[in-house]
Order: structure tokens, then sequence, then C-alpha cells
């Protein structure tokens, strides 16, 4: 269920009512001054929601849809939403009696939004388009680079277990107290096999998005800006948002730090600590009869 926090009236039954909005970005970076204003809170069943927010990931069930600029939306945890956002904003707006006037709080939330725009001299723009895709390109093309990531991570989660992914997810979320330490000391775990699962590293894979970050949030609307360029007149400009460097930035240092997760994740020691996660009997003897090929993205049977 959600709390509606604008004239909108957002509703949020399900996690694919948040993750499936068209502006969703399941990755934002620690700063205050990116939260603008709640859209609405939700309570889910379970604690099935990722918190958006990069360094914490948090999975939990109650939560704020949250504006992060002029049309993206993120997903943050109660923490983070009393980390970045004022106690004010976190209160849901009164009812307002007349029909027509809406609630004082969904007028601030209205009038703090504005198309906030400038013009961009045309040549201007054609270079930083340009420099854009060449760098996404690169990031997509490197060694170990964006298409590895995809395939490896696509490769990982065909041939391992999802009882394994779900558990690297929930460490991920919070490896102070996640229920996998608890149940590595009923087992009796050694000291090793506490220390594998302690060490694991690049587990921010698993919440994050590859294709979101470098072709949702960057190609996509630069294909658009590009096309309302080919239409200017020579020695014109185009109308870009304000912080349109900012957000392809943005996005593209946060790609850059995923890939730098995926091949920690993915070297020869971090995928052999993957013996040590307790799972179930079934699912540990698949863990134990895979090889992985770091350079190819793929697992092999032993």
């Amino acid at each position: 269920m959600a709390t509606f926090y604008t004239k909108d009236n957002i509703s949020i039954r399900t996690l694919e009512d948040i993750v499936n909005r068209p502006h969703f970005e399941a990755t934002v970076l620690p700063r205050k001054s990116l939260f603008r204003y709640v859209l609405a809170a939700y309570s889910l069943p379970r604690k099935i929601a990722s918190c958006s927010v990069s360094d914490c990931y948090q999975n939990h069930k109650k939560g704020y849809l949250v504006r992060v600029d002029k049309e993206s939306e993120c997903s943050i945890c109660e923490a983070c939403a009393k980390r970045f956002m004022d106690p004010s904003a976190l209160k849901p707006p009164k009812v307002s009696r007349s029909r027509t006037g809406g609630s004082s709080a969904t007028r601030t939330a209205s009038s703090t939004t504005p198309a906030l725009t400038r013009d961009m001299d045309l040549d201007t723009f054609i270079n930083e388009s340009t420099q854009i895709k060449q760098r996404v390109k690169e990031l997509k093309q490197a060694n170990q680079g964006a298409n590895w990531l995809f395939q490896s991570l696509s490769q990982f989660q065909k041939a391992y277990p999802l009882e394994l992914v779900n558990a690297l997810q929930e460490l991920q979320a919070s490896k102070d107290n996640s229920s996998i330490f608890e149940r590595l000391i009923e087992n009796n775990a050694s000291d090793q096999q506490l220390q594998d699962v302690e060490q694991l590293q690049g587990l921010g894979i698993f919440c994050a998005d590859i294709r979101q970050l470098l072709i949702e949030n960057v190609l996509k609307p630069l294909t658009k800006l590009d096309e309302k360029a080919k239409k200017a007149e020579p020695e014109g400009s185009i109308r870009i948002a304000v912080d349109w460097a900012e957000q392809i930035e943005r996005n593209l240092v946060m790609a850059e730090n995923l890939i730098a997760e995926a091949q920690l994740f993915f070297c020869d020691d971090n995928i052999k600590r993957l013996q040590s996660v307790p799972l179930s009997e079934t699912a540990a003897k698949k863990v134990r009869s895979l090889d992985w090929n770091c350079d190819q993205g793929a697992a092999k049977t032993r």
C-alpha cells in the first residue's frame, strides 16, 4: 500500500509498481542535494525492495519513492530517507477541504519542480554528444568492461543456483545483520569459511543494472536530444536540462564503479569463496561442480 504525497496519487502495491516506473533509477549517489521531494511512501509485504542509494542497497519493506531530478525517481529505505531528507518532507500532506485548491503541501511540491532548462550552443552540444557516445563505447568494449559485465552476470545467474544469488543479495544489503552468518555458526563453520564470506567482494552487481545506467539513462535520452539537434537551425542552439551534464556524469561514474565491482566479484579468489556460503546440499553441490572462466564470462562443469 502507498501513502500519497502529491496530486498524482501514485499507487504502489507491489515491487513492480516501483521498478517498472519509466523513470526509475536503481542506483543513485549518496548526495543530499539529489533528493528533491517524496512522491509516495510504501509498505510492501516483505523486505523485497532494494534501496537505490549506492552506499546502502538495504533490502526493506517500508520506504519512499522520491523525485531525484526533473524526471528521475528512486526508492529509498527509511534510514536513507532520514539521512538525506528533512523530517517535514517525510510527513504526508494534509487533505485540503477544498476540492479544487489541493493541499498546501501538494502546491508546495508542485511549485518546487519547475522545468529547469538552458540553451546550449549547437556545436557545443554536438561535440559533447560525440564525446559521451565515445565514452560509453569505450566502457562497453573495454576488456572486462560493460559488455563483459552484462555477459558475465547473465551467465552466472543461469549457471548458479538462485539460492546462492539470493544469499549474495542479502549479504550485499547488510553483511553485519545477515542471517547468512547465523547459518554459518549454526553449521559449525570453520574460521576459513567465515573469513571467505566476510571477504566476498563486488556484491553490488546484484543490486544495480549496467544496461539501465548506460542505455536507458545515457544513450536513449541522448538519442532524443540528437534528433532535436538535427532539426535545429545551423549555428543555433538546443534546449537541455540545467543539470544535464551532471546527470550524464553521474550515470557514467556509477557504471564505472559497477564494472570495478564486477572485476572484483568474478576474479578467481572471490569465486572460490562462494563455496563457503551456506546453502542447501543440492545448491552447494551445484556450486562445487562449477568452474568460472573470468575472461569468457561463463561457467563450465568440472
